[in-house]
Protein backbone atom coordinates (compact mmCIF):
# COMPACT_ATOMS: atom_id res chain seq x y z
CA UNK A 1 0.00 0.00 0.00
CA UNK A 2 1.28 3.39 -1.50
CA UNK A 3 1.66 5.72 1.78
CA UNK A 4 0.89 9.45 1.71
CA UNK A 5 3.56 12.35 1.19
CA UNK A 6 2.82 13.62 4.95
CA UNK A 7 3.17 10.25 6.02
CA UNK A 8 6.33 9.55 4.74
CA UNK A 9 7.63 13.18 5.68
CA UNK A 10 6.29 12.52 9.33
CA UNK A 11 8.15 8.74 9.38
CA UNK A 12 11.58 10.65 7.91
CA UNK A 13 11.70 13.10 10.30
CA UNK A 14 10.75 11.08 13.38
CA UNK A 15 13.03 8.48 12.37
CA UNK A 16 15.96 11.19 11.80
CA UNK A 17 14.99 12.45 15.71
CA UNK A 18 15.33 9.00 16.79
CA UNK A 19 18.84 8.21 15.68
CA UNK A 20 20.19 11.39 16.88
CA UNK A 21 18.77 10.67 20.62
CA UNK A 22 19.10 6.75 20.73
CA UNK A 23 23.02 7.86 19.36
CA UNK A 24 23.29 10.09 22.09
CA UNK A 25 22.37 7.39 24.81
CA UNK A 26 24.77 5.55 23.28
CA UNK A 27 27.20 7.94 23.46
CA UNK A 28 26.46 9.11 27.24
CA UNK A 29 26.75 5.33 28.41
CA UNK A 30 29.40 3.33 26.32
CA UNK A 31 32.08 6.10 25.60
CA UNK A 32 31.01 9.60 27.83
CA UNK A 33 33.63 8.38 30.65
CA UNK A 34 36.45 8.15 28.25
CA UNK A 35 35.33 10.84 26.27
CA UNK A 36 35.70 13.16 29.71
CA UNK A 37 38.62 11.54 31.43
CA UNK A 38 40.58 13.05 28.63
CA UNK A 39 38.86 16.21 28.67
CA UNK A 40 39.66 16.27 32.51
CA UNK A 41 43.17 15.09 31.92
CA UNK A 42 43.74 18.15 29.43
CA UNK A 43 42.12 20.56 31.52
CA UNK A 44 44.88 19.46 34.31
CA UNK A 45 47.97 19.53 32.08
CA UNK A 46 46.81 22.92 30.83
CA UNK A 47 46.55 24.15 34.64
CA UNK A 48 50.07 22.48 35.69
CA UNK A 49 51.49 24.50 32.67
CA UNK A 50 49.84 27.41 33.83
CA UNK A 51 51.42 27.37 37.07
CA UNK A 52 55.04 26.74 36.22
CA UNK A 53 55.06 29.48 33.76
CA UNK A 54 53.34 32.09 35.94
CA UNK A 55 54.31 30.67 39.48
CA UNK A 56 55.08 33.56 42.04
CA UNK A 57 55.57 32.46 45.89
CA UNK A 58 52.50 34.60 46.26
CA UNK A 59 49.37 33.10 47.67
CA UNK A 60 47.21 35.83 45.90
CA UNK A 61 48.59 35.19 42.65
CA UNK A 62 48.26 31.51 42.86
CA UNK A 63 44.96 31.66 43.83
CA UNK A 64 43.96 33.40 40.56
CA UNK A 65 45.77 31.06 38.31
CA UNK A 66 43.63 28.24 39.95
CA UNK A 67 40.54 29.06 41.45
CA UNK A 68 38.80 29.15 38.38
CA UNK A 69 39.96 25.35 37.70
CA UNK A 70 39.03 24.25 41.04
CA UNK A 71 35.73 26.28 41.44
CA UNK A 72 34.17 24.95 38.13
CA UNK A 73 36.33 21.68 36.69
CA UNK A 74 37.15 20.31 40.79
CA UNK A 75 40.39 20.25 40.31
CA UNK A 76 42.51 20.09 43.61
CA UNK A 77 45.43 21.94 43.83
CA UNK A 78 48.25 21.46 45.87
CA UNK A 79 51.99 23.29 46.13
CA UNK A 80 54.49 22.60 47.99
CA UNK A 81 58.65 22.63 48.64
CA UNK A 82 60.33 20.22 50.15
CA UNK A 83 59.49 21.01 54.00
CA UNK A 84 56.77 23.55 52.91
CA UNK A 85 52.94 23.85 51.99
CA UNK A 86 53.52 26.51 49.39
CA UNK A 87 49.55 26.44 48.70
CA UNK A 88 46.69 24.47 48.70
CA UNK A 89 42.92 24.39 48.06
CA UNK A 90 42.23 22.37 50.80
CA UNK A 91 42.03 23.12 54.46
CA UNK A 92 45.42 21.20 55.53
CA UNK A 93 49.02 23.36 55.98
CA UNK A 94 50.56 20.22 55.87
CA UNK A 95 53.18 18.76 52.94
CA UNK A 96 50.60 15.51 52.23
CA UNK A 97 53.67 13.72 50.97
CA UNK A 98 56.95 12.18 52.35
CA UNK A 99 59.94 12.73 51.29
CA UNK A 100 60.84 9.81 50.03
CA UNK A 101 57.51 9.88 47.15
CA UNK A 102 58.85 13.13 45.81
CA UNK A 103 61.11 10.70 43.39
CA UNK A 104 57.39 10.48 42.01
CA UNK A 105 56.93 14.05 40.61
CA UNK A 106 58.32 14.52 37.40
CA UNK A 107 59.22 17.33 35.73
CA UNK A 108 57.42 16.69 32.50
CA UNK A 109 54.50 15.54 33.65
CA UNK A 110 51.41 13.70 31.78
CA UNK A 111 48.10 13.68 33.30
CA UNK A 112 46.28 10.10 33.59
CA UNK A 113 44.43 8.68 36.63
CA UNK A 114 45.96 7.99 39.53
CA UNK A 115 45.60 6.88 43.38
CA UNK A 116 44.53 9.36 45.29
CA UNK A 117 47.35 10.72 47.56
CA UNK A 118 44.99 10.56 50.65
CA UNK A 119 43.36 7.36 49.49
CA UNK A 120 44.65 4.70 47.89
CA UNK A 121 41.60 2.80 46.89
CA UNK A 122 40.18 6.40 45.47
CA UNK A 123 41.33 6.91 41.25
CA UNK A 124 41.96 10.48 40.17
CA UNK A 125 42.41 12.34 37.44
CA UNK A 126 45.34 13.57 38.08
CA UNK A 127 49.42 14.81 37.61
CA UNK A 128 52.12 15.28 40.02
CA UNK A 129 55.02 17.57 38.65
CA UNK A 130 58.08 19.50 39.51
CA UNK A 131 59.93 22.35 38.34
CA UNK A 132 62.56 24.55 39.73
CA UNK A 133 61.96 28.39 41.01
CA UNK A 134 64.59 30.32 42.60
CA UNK A 135 66.97 27.77 43.52
CA UNK A 136 64.42 25.29 44.85
CA UNK A 137 62.01 23.12 43.41
CA UNK A 138 58.44 23.45 43.41
CA UNK A 139 56.17 20.41 43.72
CA UNK A 140 52.82 20.46 42.23
CA UNK A 141 49.85 17.51 42.85
CA UNK A 142 46.65 18.00 40.60
CA UNK A 143 43.67 15.60 41.08
CA UNK A 144 39.80 15.59 40.15
CA UNK A 145 37.71 12.54 41.73
CA UNK A 146 37.24 10.02 38.71
CA UNK A 147 34.18 9.20 40.93
CA UNK A 148 32.56 12.80 40.29
CA UNK A 149 33.02 12.46 36.43
CA UNK A 150 31.00 9.43 36.69
CA UNK A 151 28.20 10.67 38.59
CA UNK A 152 27.78 13.80 36.23
CA UNK A 153 27.84 11.32 33.55
CA UNK A 154 24.92 9.02 34.96
CA UNK A 155 23.15 12.34 35.78
CA UNK A 156 23.58 13.45 32.48
CA UNK A 157 22.71 10.09 30.86
CA UNK A 158 19.70 10.32 32.75
CA UNK A 159 18.94 14.00 31.82
CA UNK A 160 19.35 12.93 27.93
CA UNK A 161 16.77 10.20 28.58
CA UNK A 162 14.13 12.25 29.94
CA UNK A 163 14.69 14.91 27.14
CA UNK A 164 14.83 12.45 24.44
CA UNK A 165 11.52 11.25 25.22
CA UNK A 166 10.15 14.52 25.42
CA UNK A 167 11.75 15.70 22.03
CA UNK A 168 10.28 12.71 20.56
CA UNK A 169 6.77 13.54 22.06
CA UNK A 170 7.08 17.10 21.23
CA UNK A 171 9.40 16.21 17.81
CA UNK A 172 6.69 14.05 16.48
CA UNK A 173 3.67 16.52 17.15
CA UNK A 174 6.02 19.64 15.49
CA UNK A 175 6.90 17.17 12.78
CA UNK A 176 3.52 16.30 12.41
CA UNK A 177 1.91 19.38 12.40
CA UNK A 178 4.78 20.70 9.89
CA UNK A 179 4.67 18.04 7.37
CA UNK A 180 0.63 18.45 7.32
CA UNK A 181 1.36 22.29 6.61
CA UNK A 182 4.15 21.25 4.09
CA UNK A 183 1.58 19.00 2.22
CA UNK A 184 -1.61 21.02 2.09
CA UNK A 185 -0.78 23.02 -1.00
CA UNK A 186 0.01 19.89 -2.96
CA UNK A 187 -3.22 18.24 -1.58
CA UNK A 188 -4.24 21.41 -2.79
CA UNK A 189 -3.07 21.39 -6.25
CA UNK A 190 -4.16 17.87 -6.42
CA UNK A 191 -7.82 18.66 -5.62
CA UNK A 192 -8.10 21.14 -8.36
CA UNK A 193 -5.85 19.14 -10.81
CA UNK A 194 -8.60 15.93 -10.10
CA UNK A 195 -11.84 18.53 -10.60
CA UNK A 196 -9.96 19.69 -14.16
CA UNK A 197 -9.60 16.12 -15.20
CA UNK A 198 -13.30 15.73 -14.69
CA UNK A 199 -13.84 19.48 -17.17
CA UNK A 200 -14.27 21.30 -13.71
CA UNK A 201 -12.79 24.28 -13.72
CA UNK A 202 -14.70 26.45 -11.13
CA UNK A 203 -10.96 26.11 -8.87
CA UNK A 204 -7.89 28.03 -8.93
CA UNK A 205 -5.14 26.98 -6.98
CA UNK A 206 -3.77 29.20 -4.52
CA UNK A 207 -0.62 31.05 -6.13
CA UNK A 208 0.70 32.90 -3.16
CA UNK A 209 2.23 29.87 -1.77
CA UNK A 210 5.23 29.71 1.29
CA UNK A 211 7.46 28.27 -1.51
CA UNK A 212 8.64 29.21 -4.88
CA UNK A 213 8.35 25.51 -6.14
CA UNK A 214 5.04 25.40 -4.96
CA UNK A 215 3.61 29.16 -6.56
CA UNK A 216 5.27 28.04 -9.81
CA UNK A 217 3.19 24.82 -9.43
CA UNK A 218 0.02 26.63 -8.26
CA UNK A 219 0.40 28.92 -11.21
CA UNK A 220 1.58 26.10 -14.01
CA UNK A 221 -1.43 24.06 -12.85
CA UNK A 222 -4.02 27.34 -13.78
CA UNK A 223 -2.44 28.44 -16.66
CA UNK A 224 -2.81 24.88 -18.02
CA UNK A 225 -7.11 24.99 -16.66
CA UNK A 226 -7.47 28.35 -18.14
CA UNK A 227 -5.79 26.94 -21.87
CA UNK A 228 -7.86 23.71 -21.70
CA UNK A 229 -10.69 25.29 -20.38
CA UNK A 230 -10.41 27.96 -23.43
CA UNK A 231 -9.38 25.20 -25.55
CA UNK A 232 -12.67 23.41 -24.97
CA UNK A 233 -15.07 26.26 -24.96
CA UNK A 234 -13.57 26.68 -28.79
CA UNK A 235 -14.40 23.19 -29.60
CA UNK A 236 -17.42 23.29 -28.48
CA UNK A 237 -18.16 26.70 -30.41
CA UNK A 238 -16.35 24.62 -33.62
CA UNK A 239 -19.23 21.80 -32.81
CA UNK A 240 -22.00 23.97 -32.21
CA UNK A 241 -20.85 25.90 -35.42
CA UNK A 242 -20.72 22.32 -37.40
CA UNK A 243 -24.10 21.48 -36.19
CA UNK A 244 -25.75 24.74 -37.35
CA UNK A 245 -24.11 24.37 -40.49
CA UNK A 246 -25.37 21.12 -40.93
CA UNK A 247 -28.69 22.01 -40.41
CA UNK A 248 -28.36 25.46 -41.93
CA UNK A 249 -27.33 23.22 -45.09
CA UNK A 250 -30.21 20.62 -44.67
CA UNK A 251 -32.23 23.65 -44.60
CA UNK A 252 -31.16 25.26 -47.54
CA UNK A 253 -31.15 22.53 -49.66
CA UNK A 254 -35.19 21.69 -48.61
CA UNK A 255 -35.95 25.38 -49.47
CA UNK A 256 -34.16 25.38 -52.49
CA UNK A 257 -35.94 21.80 -53.48
CA UNK A 258 -39.33 23.78 -52.60
CA UNK A 259 -38.30 27.22 -54.66
CA UNK A 260 -37.66 25.31 -57.34
CA UNK A 261 -40.23 22.85 -57.32
CA UNK A 262 -42.81 25.63 -58.60
CA UNK A 263 -41.62 26.72 -61.18
CA UNK A 264 -40.04 23.48 -62.85
CA UNK A 265 -43.36 21.97 -62.47
CA UNK A 266 -45.12 24.93 -64.12
CA UNK A 267 -43.08 24.79 -66.60
CA UNK A 268 -43.28 21.21 -67.32
CA UNK A 269 -47.03 21.35 -67.31
CA UNK A 270 -47.10 24.53 -69.84
CA UNK A 271 -44.14 23.17 -71.74
CA UNK A 272 -45.85 19.84 -72.42
CA UNK A 273 -49.10 21.13 -73.05
CA UNK A 274 -47.95 23.78 -75.82
CA UNK A 275 -46.29 20.15 -77.45
CA UNK A 276 -49.52 18.65 -77.35
CA UNK A 277 -50.82 21.49 -79.43
CA UNK A 278 -54.09 21.05 -76.84
CA UNK A 279 -56.81 22.97 -78.46
CA UNK A 280 -58.07 26.21 -77.30
CA UNK A 281 -55.34 27.25 -74.81
CA UNK A 282 -53.77 30.36 -74.63
CA UNK A 283 -50.41 30.17 -76.42
CA UNK A 284 -49.73 33.45 -75.22
CA UNK A 285 -49.91 33.46 -71.59
CA UNK A 286 -48.00 30.21 -71.62
CA UNK A 287 -45.53 31.91 -73.40
CA UNK A 288 -45.44 34.70 -70.73
CA UNK A 289 -45.59 32.11 -67.61
CA UNK A 290 -42.94 29.81 -69.32
CA UNK A 291 -40.62 33.45 -69.64
CA UNK A 292 -41.55 34.56 -66.10
CA UNK A 293 -41.02 31.01 -64.31
CA UNK A 294 -37.41 30.68 -66.54
CA UNK A 295 -36.52 33.88 -64.75
CA UNK A 296 -37.62 32.48 -61.64
CA UNK A 297 -35.40 30.09 -61.38
CA UNK A 298 -32.25 32.27 -62.72
CA UNK A 299 -33.00 34.31 -59.98
CA UNK A 300 -32.82 31.47 -57.54
CA UNK A 301 -29.81 30.22 -58.84
CA UNK A 302 -27.80 33.95 -59.30
CA UNK A 303 -28.98 34.91 -55.40
CA UNK A 304 -28.02 31.14 -54.37
CA UNK A 305 -24.31 31.35 -55.56
CA UNK A 306 -23.73 35.16 -54.87
CA UNK A 307 -25.02 33.98 -50.97
CA UNK A 308 -22.57 30.85 -51.47
CA UNK A 309 -19.64 32.92 -52.50
CA UNK A 310 -20.58 36.00 -49.64
CA UNK A 311 -20.99 33.03 -46.51
CA UNK A 312 -17.81 31.02 -47.51
CA UNK A 313 -15.79 33.64 -48.63
CA UNK A 314 -15.68 32.41 -51.91
CA UNK A 315 -16.53 36.23 -53.05
CA UNK A 316 -13.47 38.40 -51.82
CA UNK A 317 -14.26 41.64 -50.15
CA UNK A 318 -12.40 44.64 -51.45
CA UNK A 319 -12.67 46.79 -49.06
CA UNK A 320 -12.15 50.62 -49.56
CA UNK A 321 -12.78 54.24 -48.78
CA UNK A 322 -16.16 54.59 -49.97
CA UNK A 323 -17.95 57.51 -50.39
CA UNK A 324 -21.55 56.34 -49.84
CA UNK A 325 -23.91 59.27 -50.75
CA UNK A 326 -22.07 59.14 -54.25
CA UNK A 327 -23.06 55.08 -54.21
CA UNK A 328 -26.66 55.82 -53.08
CA UNK A 329 -27.29 57.72 -55.97
CA UNK A 330 -26.03 55.42 -58.19
CA UNK A 331 -28.29 53.10 -57.34
CA UNK A 332 -31.31 55.06 -56.99
CA UNK A 333 -30.49 56.13 -61.06
CA UNK A 334 -31.69 52.22 -62.19
CA UNK A 335 -34.85 52.79 -60.14
CA UNK A 336 -35.85 55.92 -61.93
CA UNK A 337 -39.33 54.00 -63.13
CA UNK A 338 -40.04 54.56 -59.35
CA UNK A 339 -41.14 57.96 -59.42
CA UNK A 340 -44.08 57.30 -62.07
CA UNK A 341 -45.39 54.33 -60.81
CA UNK A 342 -45.06 54.81 -56.79
CA UNK A 343 -44.99 58.05 -54.31
CA UNK A 344 -41.16 57.84 -54.30
CA UNK A 345 -39.35 60.48 -51.60
CA UNK A 346 -35.58 60.86 -51.30
CA UNK A 347 -33.45 62.30 -48.46
CA UNK A 348 -29.78 62.75 -48.40
CA UNK A 349 -28.21 63.90 -45.50
CA UNK A 350 -24.89 65.47 -46.82
CA UNK A 351 -21.31 63.65 -47.76
CA UNK A 352 -20.39 60.62 -46.28
CA UNK A 353 -17.94 58.69 -45.87
CA UNK A 354 -17.33 54.58 -45.32
CA UNK A 355 -14.86 51.57 -45.45
CA UNK A 356 -16.34 48.43 -47.31
CA UNK A 357 -17.03 46.60 -50.30
CA UNK A 358 -18.54 48.96 -53.18
CA UNK A 359 -19.83 46.48 -55.28
CA UNK A 360 -21.38 44.29 -51.57
CA UNK A 361 -23.31 47.86 -50.53
CA UNK A 362 -24.77 48.14 -53.62
CA UNK A 363 -25.91 44.88 -53.40
CA UNK A 364 -27.63 45.41 -49.61
CA UNK A 365 -29.54 48.59 -51.32
CA UNK A 366 -30.58 47.22 -53.71
CA UNK A 367 -31.76 44.37 -52.28
CA UNK A 368 -33.92 46.59 -49.69
CA UNK A 369 -35.39 48.57 -52.48
CA UNK A 370 -36.90 45.14 -54.19
CA UNK A 371 -38.15 44.21 -51.17
CA UNK A 372 -40.12 47.20 -51.03
CA UNK A 373 -41.52 47.13 -54.64
CA UNK A 374 -42.20 43.88 -53.75
CA UNK A 375 -44.44 44.83 -50.42
CA UNK A 376 -45.27 48.52 -51.17
CA UNK A 377 -49.36 48.86 -51.22
CA UNK A 378 -51.06 50.18 -54.55
CA UNK A 379 -50.25 53.71 -55.24
CA UNK A 380 -48.11 53.77 -51.68
CA UNK A 381 -45.24 55.39 -50.55
CA UNK A 382 -41.44 54.34 -50.81
CA UNK A 383 -39.11 56.27 -49.07
CA UNK A 384 -35.03 56.14 -49.14
CA UNK A 385 -32.90 57.93 -46.44
CA UNK A 386 -29.42 58.15 -45.72
CA UNK A 387 -28.79 60.09 -42.36
CA UNK A 388 -25.68 60.87 -40.95
CA UNK A 389 -25.89 60.08 -37.05
CA UNK A 390 -22.80 61.20 -34.78
CA UNK A 391 -20.23 57.99 -35.70
CA UNK A 392 -22.12 56.06 -38.15
CA UNK A 393 -24.42 56.35 -41.13
CA UNK A 394 -28.02 55.06 -41.60
CA UNK A 395 -29.35 53.71 -45.15
CA UNK A 396 -33.29 53.21 -44.66
CA UNK A 397 -36.09 52.18 -46.94
CA UNK A 398 -39.64 52.44 -45.98
CA UNK A 399 -42.36 51.21 -47.73
CA UNK A 400 -46.63 51.59 -47.27
CA UNK A 401 -48.02 48.36 -46.34
CA UNK A 402 -49.03 45.56 -44.30
CA UNK A 403 -46.94 45.44 -40.93
CA UNK A 404 -44.68 42.15 -40.09
CA UNK A 405 -46.22 40.12 -37.03
CA UNK A 406 -44.29 40.32 -34.23
CA UNK A 407 -43.18 36.56 -34.36
CA UNK A 408 -42.51 36.88 -37.80
CA UNK A 409 -39.74 40.02 -37.07
CA UNK A 410 -36.88 37.40 -36.49
CA UNK A 411 -37.67 35.33 -39.25
CA UNK A 412 -37.76 37.44 -42.19
CA UNK A 413 -33.61 37.29 -42.06
CA UNK A 414 -33.50 33.77 -43.07
CA UNK A 415 -32.56 32.71 -46.02
CA UNK A 416 -35.97 32.16 -48.41
CA UNK A 417 -38.11 32.92 -45.95
CA UNK A 418 -41.47 34.82 -47.30
CA UNK A 419 -43.92 37.03 -45.19
CA UNK A 420 -46.73 36.34 -47.94
CA UNK A 421 -45.69 33.19 -50.34
CA UNK A 422 -48.80 34.34 -53.04
CA UNK A 423 -48.23 37.79 -53.09
CA UNK A 424 -44.67 37.85 -53.59
CA UNK A 425 -44.98 35.58 -56.32
CA UNK A 426 -47.49 38.15 -58.11
CA UNK A 427 -44.77 41.17 -57.64
CA UNK A 428 -42.00 39.93 -59.51
CA UNK A 429 -39.49 36.97 -59.34
CA UNK A 430 -38.22 37.18 -56.08
CA UNK A 431 -36.15 33.68 -54.27
CA UNK A 432 -36.80 34.93 -50.03
CA UNK A 433 -32.96 35.43 -49.92
CA UNK A 434 -32.18 39.33 -50.39
CA UNK A 435 -32.43 40.16 -46.86
CA UNK A 436 -30.42 37.24 -45.83
CA UNK A 437 -28.17 38.81 -47.73
CA UNK A 438 -28.17 41.53 -47.10
CA UNK A 439 -27.40 40.74 -43.22
CA UNK A 440 -24.80 38.34 -44.61
CA UNK A 441 -23.07 41.52 -46.29
CA UNK A 442 -23.83 44.07 -43.09
CA UNK A 443 -22.30 41.38 -40.62
CA UNK A 444 -19.33 41.67 -42.58
CA UNK A 445 -19.02 44.94 -42.48
CA UNK A 446 -19.08 45.12 -38.87
CA UNK A 447 -22.36 47.30 -39.14
CA UNK A 448 -26.28 46.40 -38.08
CA UNK A 449 -29.18 45.78 -39.47
CA UNK A 450 -33.07 46.36 -38.60
CA UNK A 451 -36.53 46.15 -39.54
CA UNK A 452 -39.63 48.57 -38.15
CA UNK A 453 -42.99 48.65 -38.17
CA UNK A 454 -44.19 52.25 -38.80
CA UNK A 455 -47.85 53.35 -38.67
CA UNK A 456 -48.62 52.50 -42.48
CA UNK A 457 -45.86 50.54 -43.26
CA UNK A 458 -42.17 48.53 -43.01
CA UNK A 459 -38.97 50.62 -42.62
CA UNK A 460 -35.76 48.15 -43.36
CA UNK A 461 -32.72 49.87 -42.71
CA UNK A 462 -28.90 48.87 -41.38
CA UNK A 463 -26.18 51.04 -40.03
CA UNK A 464 -21.90 51.40 -40.94
CA UNK A 465 -19.48 53.01 -38.90
CA UNK A 466 -18.77 56.26 -40.67
CA UNK A 467 -14.83 56.63 -42.30
CA UNK A 468 -12.41 59.74 -41.97
CA UNK A 469 -12.10 60.97 -45.57
CA UNK A 470 -8.83 61.24 -46.82
CA UNK A 471 -8.44 61.48 -50.44
CA UNK A 472 -11.46 62.73 -52.53
CA UNK A 473 -13.63 59.40 -53.79
CA UNK A 474 -16.52 60.79 -55.67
Amino acid sequence: MKKSFQTRITFIFGALIICMLGIQIVFNIGFSKEYFIAKKEQEVQELFDKIKENFENNTETLYGLTSQENEISGISVIIFSEDTMIYSTRLSSIVPIKPLELQAFSGDPEAGVLASMEDDLMEVVGLQGSFEYEDQTIYVSLSAPVESIENSISLFTEASIMIAIFVIIFGGIVVYIASKNLTRPILEVESVAKKVAKLDFSSKANEKASSYEMESLSKSINEMSAQLHNTIIELQKDIDYQKENEEMKKQFIANVSHEMKTPLALLQIYTESLQSNTPGIDKEMYYTVILEETKRLDAIVKDMLNLSNIEHGLSKMHFEEIYLTGLCHEVLQTYQFLTSEYQLQLSIDGEVYVHGDRKQLQEAMRNYINNAISHVSKEGHIKICLDKQEDKVVFSVYNDGNKIEDEKIKQIWNSFYKVDESRTRTKGVHAGLGLHIVKIIIQHHKGRFFVENKEKGVEFSFSLPTYQKTSSNK
